[in-house]
């Protein structure tokens, strides 16, 4: 998928901040150089907020890319 490596690149490698992003990625973007640069370069696009969703969700949904990176 195209999220593999995700934790590998900018501020993902904690994965405190991908909940942060995930749950509210428009309020996320200011706080990092590496995540405003990913705006500017998708022409501003914003990915809609998941708040919705757990930690343990999200915990899920990023084993499983790894995992399926990995196969």
């Amino acid at each position: 998928p195209a999220l593999a490596g995700v934790e590998t690149r900018g501020p993902w490698t904690e994965r405190a901040n991908l909940y942060k992003w995930i749950h509210n990625p428009a309020a996320f973007i200011p706080t990092t150089p590496y995540t405003k640069a990913l705006q500017a370069q998708w022409g501003g696009q914003i990915m809609p907020s998941f708040p919705q969703l757990t930690e343990k969700d999200i915990d899920a949904i990023i084993d499983y890319i790894n995992k399926t990176a990995a196969d």
